[in-house]
């Protein structure tokens, strides 16, 4: 067996989920797990896989060319990937603005932190009703970083970050 990693986007349409699951049926592949999403009527979507070895280059080949409207992406996962770091989630707020994004990444890759998912949204102020930034992050942090650590660099990108950290669902 050999883990394989999807990656899809193309248009929203009915009915792309099980095209997707069709095809890695129909090669004896077992769906292991996935991040599924419908954005501005796009569809994206990240699937790994288990699939018998004879089977992973006609699994690759079909998803690539039997998915309609849609762009098809599929890795071969390498054991040396997985990585045994330590894991944080963390909620950050602050006033919105331009490079939010660029700053906090910035911060974290200095600390060769790694972004192993991020959830972004804006939200009104409670009292105030301004736009807030609010970002959900899952880091795996090296054994150079605490969360001590990573509570003091976020904060002081200015006065106005807040970090939470949080247990996962």
């Amino acid at each position: 067996m050999v883990d394989l990693v999807i990656s899809v986007i193309g248009d929203d349409k009915p009915g792309i989920v099980e095209e997707i699951a069709d095809c890695i049926e129909q090669h004896d592949a077992s769906w292991a797990e996935s991040h599924l999403s419908h954005m501005a009527g796009k569809f994206a979507g990240t699937i790994r896989v288990h699939v018998p070895n004879e089977q992973a280059a006609n699994l690759s080949l079909a998803l690539r060319t039997g998915i309609e409207r849609a762009e098809v992406r599929v890795d071969q996962v390498n054991d040396a990937q997985h990585n045994d770091s330590s894991h944080v989630d963390i909620l950050v707020t602050c006033n919105d603005r331009p490079g939010i994004v660029r700053e906090i990444s910035t911060v974290l890759a200095n600390e060769q932190v790694n972004v192993v998912e991020m959830f972004t949204d804006h939200e009104p102020a409670p009292h105030s009703g301004d736009i807030l930034f609010v970002a959900r992050l899952g880091l795996s942090l090296p054994d150079s970083v605490d969360n001590d650590r990573l509570f003091e660099v976020l904060e002081e990108l200015s006065d106005d970050v807040m970090v939470d950290f949080f247990e996962a669902e």
